[in-house]
């Protein structure tokens, strides 16, 4: 707003309560928010203002949960109407799906002992552990995100003209205040650095691409990357999902590199 000199005024509501906002015509934009293909039948994406990571967060009661897999055993919290509900039905429909109107909800009812996993982007969660004391009371693995994505703004769905306004104000943003927000709001371990790459990978492409045994990366092509790493000098880091999704990682900009597909004119 500073930098256009277009004023806004906020709308607070309850998540599904801000997307029925949208869809009714009742706010112009919406602030930020992850992309898919049920929202892109009423919104039109404008820019990306953050980066995301979906994480498991359990209760130090829990021993571990190394994976999604592991789900399976519990009662499992995620927001209504979010991508994160929607990934546990998705991916984990086996888990007992536990669902909150609104974050805090979710969060009253971990400390209650109603659930005792839920799955959330984790510098929402740590921003509100931290500010009730509770960081100690729940633990997450920060090497395993569930994914990682970006959160974008959004306008009514053919509204190019402000999403175009919307996209030229952000990028008047410069990197080191950009930096410098993400510094204040987010824990360091999220904030994606200047200097590294992100590469999509298959989980499940052995031996090519895969998820090994301790929930790392691995594989030929993995290999190849560390090693073509070590010889430049760059930092990589590997984003690993269903081969749909790692295809996605790099269209909608997660990720900067695929580890290794077939060409094609789908690809171009």
């Amino acid at each position: 707003s500073e930098k256009t000199g277009i004023p806004l005024q906020f709308k607070s509501a309850a998540w599904g309560e801000g997307l029925k906002m949208m869809r009714e015509g009742k706010a112009d934009i919406h602030a930020s928010l992850y992309l898919s293909e049920e929202r892109e039948h009423y919104l039109t994406y404008a820019a990306i203002v953050a980066a995301s990571q979906g994480m498991i967060f359990y209760h130090r009661s829990i021993i571990n949960i190394s994976g999604p897999g592991d789900l399976k055993a519990f009662k499992v919290g995620a927001v209504q109407n979010s991508y994160h509900e929607q990934y546990i039905k998705q991916q984990v429909p086996e888990a007992l799906l536990m669902s909150y109107v609104e974050f805090p909800d979710m969060l009253r009812a971990a400390q209650r002992g109603d659930i005792r996993v839920f799955v959330e982007d984790a510098g929402a969660t740590l921003y509100r552990l931290k500010e009730q004391g509770l960081l100690d009371a729940f633990h997450y693995n920060p090497g395993q995100a569930l994914y990682r994505n970006n959160f974008w703004i959004a306008v009514h769905k053919g509204n190019t003209k402000l999403a175009k306004a919307l996209a030229e104000g952000m990028a008047l943003i410069s990197p080191d205040a950009r930096a410098t927000l993400e510094r204040k709001w987010l824990p360091g371990s999220l904030i994606r650095t200047p200097d590294t790459l992100f590469i999509a990978m298959s989980d499940d492409y052995a031996p090519y691409s895969f998820v090994n045994a301790e929930g790392r990366p691995a594989g030929l092509l993995v290999d190849i990357w560390r090693l073509w790493a070590e010889k430049t000098g760059k930092k990589v880091e590997f984003l690993f999902s269903d081969w749909d999704d790692s295809l996605n990682n790099v269209r909608h900009g997660s990720a900067d590199i695929h580890s290794g597909l077939f060409r094609s004119e789908y690809g171009a």
